[in-house]
This record gives C-alpha cells, structure tokens and sequence, in this order.
C-alpha cells in the first residue's frame, strides 16, 4: 500500500493496508459524531443567548483532531471553543465559559468535570461521549493570541489547507498516531512528554507521508533535529526536538516532547527500518493476558516501591497527574541521593488512580553510609571533625576531602518516601506493598498494566518473542 498519493517510493508492507483500514473510521460513524458535536453546539449556543452573553461570545467552533478529519477511532476527541471578545478579561472568561457550560450541560442532562491545561476548561460528560468546552479569545492572527489556546482555530485551518491538497496524508497520520499512542508517546501532557496529535500532523505534512518520515526519523539525533533547519528554529536550541509552528514561527511545536520520548521513536523508527514488517506488529502488537498467579511471581521476584496519592482539595485530574510527575521525579532523584540503584521509575496511569512505581536494587540499605566533608583546606573542616569524632564515627582523608562514615537516617525505601512527601501536604499518601496494590488495583486493565510494568515490558517488544 502506498500511503500517501503521487509518491515514487517503494510500497510498506502489505499488511499495513489492513491495519490502517481499521483506522479508518466509518462514514456512519462520522455522522454520528457530527450530530453529537452539533447538539453540544446547539446547546452551548442556547445557554449563550440565555445568559444574554451574545454581545461577548463571538463564536462557537469545533476544533481538534475531530474538525480536522484525523482522530482514531478509538481516541475520539470533540473539542468545542467558545471564542470570546479579547476585551474580556481572563477572570471573566473563566467564569463565563463555566457559566455557559454549566447551563449547557442541564440542557443536556450531562455531568460537569473542571480540567486545567494553560487555564480551566470544561467537560460535557455525556451517556457515551466526553465533549470539552474550551474558552479562548477571538484574535485575528496568531501572533495576538493572549493564551496558547488562541492559536488552535489557526492550527486547524492550517491542518485542513494541507489536506485537502493530499487527502492520503489522513490515512498517514492515523497510523502515525496509533503507532505514537502504542509506543506510549502520545500526548503533550507533562505525565507524558510526548507527541501533540497537532505535531504528528505537522511532521506527517512536512515529509509527505509516513514512509519518509519514519525513514527520517531514523536518523534523527536528539539536540540537533531543527524542523525547518532556519535562524528562527536555532533559537530553540536545547532543546531535543524543534518543530516550528508554521502558524506562529515563535513557538516550538514540540516543545512538550522529552529526551526519552524522542529516543524511543528514533529507536522504533530504526527498527522499522532494519525489518519492515514490525511497523505492522507495533501497531497491532500481541496482547499480553494477564496472569494472576504470575502477576504475584513478578511482584515478589523484585524491590518494588509503590506510591498512590488522594488529593485533600480535590485537584482536577489533569492537574493532579502534572504534580505526581513531578514528585515521582523528585522521589527517584532523593532515593538515589540516600543511595538506592533506582533501577526505573514511572507514574502509571491507571483507571483506579495515577500510581507512583519504582524498581531498586535493594529495600534496606546498610546501617552506614560515606558521608563527604570539606576539602582539607577548607575553614570547614575543623567544624567537620569536632562533629564527628565526638560522635565516634571514623574519620578520614580521602582524596582531597574529609570523610566520614557515619549512621543513616533512613535505611528503607519507604521511609526515604515517607520522609519527602510529608512536605506535600495538599496530598494524602499512601505506600503500598503487593498485597495491598491488588487489593486497591481490582481492575483487569488496571492489573494488565502494572504487570506488564513489573516484566519491565511494553506490549509493542512483545513483538520481539
């Protein structure tokens, strides 16, 4: 099959045909959604004139992956911005878009969820569907956006422009999505660090299709990939991926991607290019069925510190995931401090809560650890030794600088945990050994997951058995 039209290169594996028809979603099911998309539109606009907001409300706009004819089927996204005045202050769009949103959803007899990305937006909980209602202002370019949600209805345009000079490149960026979202890439979200479904279009366009991409991809470096190669792109550098924004060329369209995610999408790209047919495994690779008794076995061969946290205040959820990547960050790098080998450390993203996982080498350490003083030259070294040897603990020079071995004060793993995340106290915490993790963690997703994360094992490798 030939993924995008008019090209000259040689043709990807004939299973990938098959593969992207699945992506395809089906004309019935296009309708569908459209009407849906059109009775939350209907409904926002009621609750508009309602609340007689008419005067500041300039439009209301499907926007998203949705608008653009690029969503899979099953990661359907139905974005709606209520575009406002730009005189409206930033406190008052808030507000009005909750008001607006609130109104909208009795009408429809759905349940409300507040989310935060730049500022609070709102989730329409319907029987089936999720619908976010975002408010941003109406500005007439991108380089007057007030919050980077401004932008959007220019990606949108920009997006459908290059499409309809090569529809294929939908089928394209479809596969690329699904392949991003198996690689767990997928998403700007800070728990995430990875691929925008914006950006997996750009990169899509910019190469003309998926086999070009991949087969640049390849050859990528992190630190050195500037997306067009110009002055105004060598002002990101520093950074492991820049993609300008051809809507606005001051913004790194890839600015959420991390170092790690790149890496694995270079080395998925490489080996796609060593064998051909793992494009197609990847993206549909083996399921891994859960095995409960070796779920136990997996648990128990390793030292693992499992962390789930509740939040006192009732953060959003989106919110509340960005803080426990941060503190999963922070946990690894102060477990590794007291001298723990942190063999790897993740934020699950679970269905019954986010949980923080981290595999050691050891639960205990030894009762004493080095303790490096002063240089010997240093006014801090008298200081140093009346401390210490007062205390009894041996002293030394080595190398250049005062040694001491000296009592820890947190020999477990779970008491160095313990100890740091008192300091979060807009959080409840809760340390969990492997009995306790099955008895919270019930769900069969929920349990696929932690096992495949105890193996050490994304389903895409298990294309390698």
């Amino acid at each position: 099959m030939r993924l995008s039209s008019g090209s000259s290169e040689a043709l990807f594996p004939h299973c990938l045909e098959q593969v992207a028809s699945r992506l395809e979603p089906s004309e019935e099911y296009l309708r569908t959604l459209e009407l849906r998309a059109g009775e939350v539109i209907a409904a926002l606009e009621k609750a508009v004139e309602q609340l007689g907001l008419s005067h500041v409300v300039k439009a209301l706009e499907l926007q998203g992956s949705l608008a653009r004819d690029t969503w899979l089927p099953d990661d359907v996204d139905i974005d709606i911005f209520v575009l406002f005045d730009s005189r409206v202050s930033a406190e008052e769009l808030r507000e009005l878009t909750k008001r607006i949103s609130e109104r909208a959803a009795q009408e429809l007899g759905a349940g409300l969820e507040t989310r935060y990305a730049s500022h609070p937006y709102y989730v329409l909980k319907l029987r089936d569907l999720e619908v976010e209602v975002v408010p941003a202002y109406r500005v007439p370019s991108p380089a007057q956006a007030v919050t980077p949600v401004d932008r959007t209805p220019f990606h949108t345009n920009y997006v459908r422009e290059e499409l309809s000079k090569n529809p294929a490149l939908k089928r394209d960026i479809r596969v690329f999505k699904k392949l991003l979202k198996n690689l767990r890439i997928y998403g700007a979200e800070t728990w995430v660090g990875g691929f925008s479904g914006y950006l997996a279009e750009l990169l899509v366009i910019r190469y003309g299709g998926l086999q070009r991409l991949l087969r640049e991809i390849a050859s990528w470096k992190p630190g050195r990939v500037f997306i067009p190669p110009t002055e105004e792109a060598l002002r990101f550098k520093g950074a492991p991926l820049v993609v300008l924004d051809p809507v606005d060329n001051r913004r790194n369209a890839a600015a959420a991607v991390t170092r790690d995610a790149l890496l694995k999408l270079i080395a998925a790209a490489r080996l796609v290019a060593q064998r051909e047919d793992l494009l197609c495994c990847f993206l549909e690779p083996p399921r891994a069925d859960l095995d409960e008794s070796a779920l136990r076995e997996a648990l128990a061969a390793k030292q693992f510190l499992f962390v789930k946290a509740e939040s006192r205040e009732g953060m959003p959820t989106d919110a509340f995931k960005g803080r426990l990547s941060r503190v999963q960050r922070k946990l690894k790098s102060k477990l590794e401090e007291e001298g723990f080998l942190v063999y790897r450390a993740k934020l699950l993203d679970l269905k019954a809560g986010p949980l923080i996982a981290v595999e050691l080498d050891q639960e205990d350490l030894p009762p004493r650890k080095k303790h490096i003083g002063p240089p010997v030259w240093s006014a801090n070294a008298l200081s140093f030794l009346e401390k210490w040897v007062r205390a009894r603990s041996p002293v030394f020079v080595e190398g250049e600088r005062w040694v001491a071995v000296v009592p820890r004060k947190h020999r477990r793993a779970s008491e160095v945990a313990a100890a740091l995340l008192r300091a979060y106290k807009d959080f409840e915490w809760h340390t969990l050994d492997a009995e306790s993790l099955l008895q919270h963690y019930t769900r069969p997703e929920d349990r696929r997951e932690i096992y495949l994360w105890a193996l050490g094992l994304e389903e895409w490798m298990l294309c390698f058995q």
